[in-house]
């Protein structure tokens, strides 16, 4: 008996459907969307594929797979029928389409980035929104100044660009503008988070974070079943 798991994966709870070959339902259900809940399915039916659709929540399910040893294929979602081409849409149908699509062999791998990378993916993500934020704080500064028809000067020279958020630049500006302290306080903070995220970011590129080496190359999911 060769059973495939198809499991829809939702933020609170998941459908399965362990199917045999032939299109023959097991069984399905609901479980809580948790590793252990998914690591239970692996150890009740032995699956020789676990499915379940690459989302934005898919990591965590596949990390807990991988270290379970289970056949984990996350699937990726270009290669599904679109939502809308579906008559009807719902977990059940899904957690069984998996399988079918499967083995019909019409369904691709997707690469889940290791908890290392995606580690240093949200750092750097977040660096930029901060830097982003910055920017527009740095951008009301330079407004107001626009709008004023001013330009900032120290002794012979004009300040423009950054030099407006030196020390001396920052000191400047608010003995001509103190009406702008407030945005420099928040100018200064993000500037300090951005440095920060700079830091840890080398720290765990360079293999000196809490998570260890960062291993680019490492294969995250066990081989394609054979015939796929």
């Amino acid at each position: 008996m060769s059973i495939a798991l198809g499991i829809d994966l939702g933020k609170n709870t998941s459908w399965y459907a362990a199917v045999e070959d032939g299109d023959i339902l097991v069984e399905d259900g609901r479980v809580p969307s948790t590793p252990r809940a998914l690591t239970d399915l692996v150890e009740l039916y032995h699956p020789e594929v676990v499915l379940l659709e690459a989302s934005s929540i898919t990591a965590w399910a596949v990390d807990a797979l991988v270290a379970h040893d289970a056949p984990v294929w996350p699937v990726h979602p270009g290669s599904l029928p679109s939502r809308r081409s579906r008559r009807t849409k719902t977990d059940k149908i899904d957690a069984r389409l998996l399988v079918r699509l499967w083995r019909a062999g019409v369904v691709t791998k997707a690469w889940i980035p290791p908890p290392e990378l995606r580690t240093l993916r949200n750092l750097a993500r977040t660096r930029t929104r901060l830097a982003q934020d910055r920017t527009r704080y740095r951008n009301r500064v330079h407004s107001h100044l626009n709008q004023e028809g001013q330009r900032i000067s120290l002794g012979e020279v004009t300040l423009q660009g950054g030099r407006l958020f030196s020390r001396r630049g920052k000191t400047a500006v608010l003995t001509a503008h103190p009406e702008l302290v407030a945005v420099y306080r928040v100018q200064d903070l993000l500037t300090e988070e951005v440095r920060a995220f700079d830091a840890r970011i080398e720290e765990v590129a360079s293999g000196r974070g809490s998570t260890g080496p960062l291993r680019v190359f490492r294969v995250f999911a066990p081989a394609d079943p054979e015939g796929s």
